[in-house]
């Protein structure tokens, strides 16, 4: 078991990334197992934040994230949260932070179309379509949890809705 650490914006980036570096795609394919990306996010603070229903755009916008990045945005619970600021929180309307991951099994299918020279966009693409849900995507999750907000999700993750 190897554990390290890579500075790459997503999983999957990662096996570019390795590749980019001299590791042969067929060595990655048979020795990597399983790839997880993180990024911090502000929370909401719980003590001034107050619900909140937003605009057509911002929805429209964390829908095609959650849909792209594999996240069935129909389903989600909806509680939308906006910071407000207290004394708690400095004014900020922001306490503490939260984690936002992707993580990447390397499947057979993904290690085939690795060894064939498959390029980031194509093994993200098969990544999703067998139940990845991105770095994004689970952003907005926890925007629509109330956790955090689309700004912070979007700074995060340099996503595009």
């Amino acid at each position: 078991l190897v554990l390290s650490s890579l500075h790459t914006d997503d999983a999957v980036s990662a096996l570019q990334r390795f590749v980019d570096i001299g590791l042969e795609p067929f060595l990655l394919a048979d020795s990597v197992r399983f790839i997880m990306a993180q990024r911090l996010v502000r929370r909401v603070c719980p003590q001034c934040s107050r619900e909140s229903e937003p605009g057509a755009e911002d929805l429209a916008r964390a829908a095609g994230i959650a849909r792209r990045g594999g996240l069935d945005w129909g389903l989600l619970e909806k509680k939308f949260r906006t910071p407000v600021g207290c004394p708690t929180c400095a004014m900020t309307g922001y306490s503490g932070r939260t984690i936002i991951a992707e993580t990447l099994e390397v499947t057979p299918e993904l290690a085939q179309a690795l060894r064939q020279g498959g390029k980031a966009d194509e093994l993200r693409r098969l990544a999703i379509e067998q139940g990845m849900v991105t770095l994004a995507a689970d952003g907005i999750r926890r925007y629509a949890n109330g956790e955090t907000t689309l700004q912070e999700v979007l700074r995060a993750t340099k996503a595009h809705g």
